[in-house]
């Protein structure tokens, strides 16, 4: 899980477009994506190339959440309950653009399917 994340924070480095590829590229397979779709969401929220943004995950707070399914504000995999082990962890978030800057913790859930971890991005929200 933390290199899932670690890599998400390492591509905002990598302006928007480079941010997009590794969320579409990231997001769990039964959660799909576009990069463009992705791209799209996160210019929606208003973020510039020189957005930031630090996802640090506690995983000794982890813990699975079988059953897990997502929620009705999840656009069309509303209901979807992914396979794999589901896990519901807290993620400290520090973000920053030109205008701003924030910090938050958020719980979000992510999943190991077949050996590989991945995470619940809604491209089309905003990040």
């Amino acid at each position: 899980m933390r290199t899932l994340f670690y890599g998400l924070s390492q591509s905002s480095m990598d302006g928007l477009q480079g941010f997009a590829e590794y969320m579409a590229g990231n997001n769990h397979p039964e959660f799909s994506y576009s990069v463009d779709e992705c791209l799209t969401g996160i210019e929606r929220s208003g973020a510039t190339d020189n957005y930031r943004v630090d996802y640090v995950p506690d995983v000794a707070s982890m813990a699975i959440d079988p059953g897990w399914a997502l929620g009705a504000t999840s656009g069309r995999y509303a209901g979807l309950v992914p396979s794999g082990r589901n896990y519901i962890l807290p993620v400290a978030i520090n973000e920053s653009d030109l205008s701003f800057s924030n910090s938050t913790t958020a719980q979000m859930h992510a999943s190991v399917l077949d050996g590989r971890a991945y995470f619940f991005f809604g491209c089309n929200e905003t990040t």
